[in-house]
């Protein structure tokens, strides 16, 4: 749909131009006015304006150079100026805060990884929250006043503001001000989204999502949910809380009570939450899972159940086996509803690499009709970083946007 410009003003338009000529610098790597010029409606000088205001005022763009004469002059070339800001990803998941300090070229400079323990509270992870924070803005080498925002992924429903957390299943939080309460002891701009929405803004800013306008990123982790894009977009529905994709009843008449209240949740059923809880109700029938947990249940996870499974373990192979087929329920009706180009699958439980990927597909042949049985069922492309490139993307379109300046 054509772009109504009508009611924007001067300045408005100014901003709408410099944005364009920003976004084009940066997709082209090096480019000149002249290339600019002939690739937008508009003229020389104005670009020189634009390029120039770049530089000097928002030190976005920098010289690169002179470029090859096609006979004359050779033209002068810029470059985007995306090593000089930072900006701070974090993704909170139910057992591991992961952060970053990257520059605008999202290439990561520092990272920290810490136990999120959630069952401190919440006043106790936003407390751990704002300490990683502020031990990124004051790591050695970095200007803190060249870290322009933050981006944060946490799972669960956020409002459509994209402020208040109105309820996380996997952290028990109900309506919690976690802008307000993050944000009330620092000063660099803030955005937070669902995690798993941001894994998938991700795709679109610097994986497969480049190339695909319609797609799906499942994340099945501690918890199940899923990122939607369409025509290239994330979508967040009315209130902001689309992509539940794990409180999704795949079994009506299961007894297992979902962390949100329900039964016969995909979550419930599938989630490494519950492969961890089966495997340590089972563990004393596996000689593999004793071993490897050296007797302690309590040590049981995910990932010690695949590796059981992948030495031959019954027990383990029956509950990952299990779980894949109620995922393999929840794709079959995502595919039939949603139509994506590609299926994108991360999180922890599937970074058990052949023993999920191979069983998974294996699953889903004959569970598609036709015209979607060769459907593309991949990985996602950052593997453990998903989340944080998406909270990345989240700083950096509103930097391309000009929403945010030093």
């Amino acid at each position: 749909m054509p772009q109504d410009f009508s009611r924007i003003d001067s300045k408005g338009m100014n901003r709408l131009n410099m944005s364009k000529v920003l976004k084009l610098i940066r997709e082209k790597k090096i480019i000149s006015i002249g290339e600019i010029t002939k690739m937008t409606d508009l003229t020389a000088p104005s670009v020189f304006r634009l390029v120039k205001h770049l530089i000097d005022d928002e030190g976005l763009v920098r010289y690169s150079g002179l470029g090859q004469s096609n006979g004359g002059r050779p033209p002068v070339i810029f470059e985007f100026n995306g090593s000089e800001k930072y900006i701070i990803g974090i993704d909170v998941g139910a057992t591991y805060i992961r952060a970053v300090l990257a520059n605008l070229n999202a290439e990561i400079m520092y990272e920290v990884q810490l136990l999120t323990e959630k069952e401190n509270g919440y006043d106790s992870v936003i407390l751990k929250l704002t300490d990683l924070i502020k031990r990124l803005i004051n790591r050695p080498g970095i200007n803190s006043s060249h870290i322009i925002g933050i981006g944060i992924g946490v799972a669960g429903l956020i409002d459509k503001n994209k402020r208040r957390i109105n309820f996380s299943p996997d952290f028990q939080w109900e309506n919690v001000n976690f802008f307000d309460d993050l944000s009330r002891n620092l000063t660099i701009p803030i955005y937070l989204d669902n995690s798993t929405r941001l894994m998938a803004l991700g795709e679109i800013g610097y994986g497969v999502g480049k190339k695909c306008d319609n797609f799906i990123v499942i994340n099945v982790g501690y918890g199940i949910a899923a990122g939607i894009v369409v025509n290239g977009e994330t979508t967040s529905g009315s209130y902001g809380h689309s992509g539940e994709f794990g409180h999704m009843t795949i079994n009506p008449d299961s007894d297992i009570i979902c962390d949100c209240g329900q039964k016969g949740c995909l979550e419930a059923l599938a989630s490494g939450r519950r492969i961890a809880e089966l495997a340590r109700e089972k563990a004393a029938e596996s000689s593999i899972l004793i071993e490897l947990c050296n007797n302690d249940f309590r040590k049981i996870d995910a990932k010690m159940v695949a590796d059981a499974a992948r030495q031959g373990d019954k027990v383990s192979l029956d509950i990952l086996n299990t779980a894949i087929n109620y995922l393999c329920i929840g794709i079959r009706n995502l595919v039939l509803l949603l139509d994506p180009g590609k299926i994108l699958i991360g999180g922890g439980v599937s970074f058990n690499g052949d023993i999920f990927f191979d069983t998974l597909l294996k699953r889903m042949e004959g569970k598609l009709i036709r015209t979607k049985a060769d459907i593309s069922i991949q990985p996602v492309t950052f593997h453990e970083n998903a989340t944080i490139m998406g909270t990345l993307t989240l700083v950096l379109d509103k930097v391309l946007n000009l929403e945010l300046s030093n």
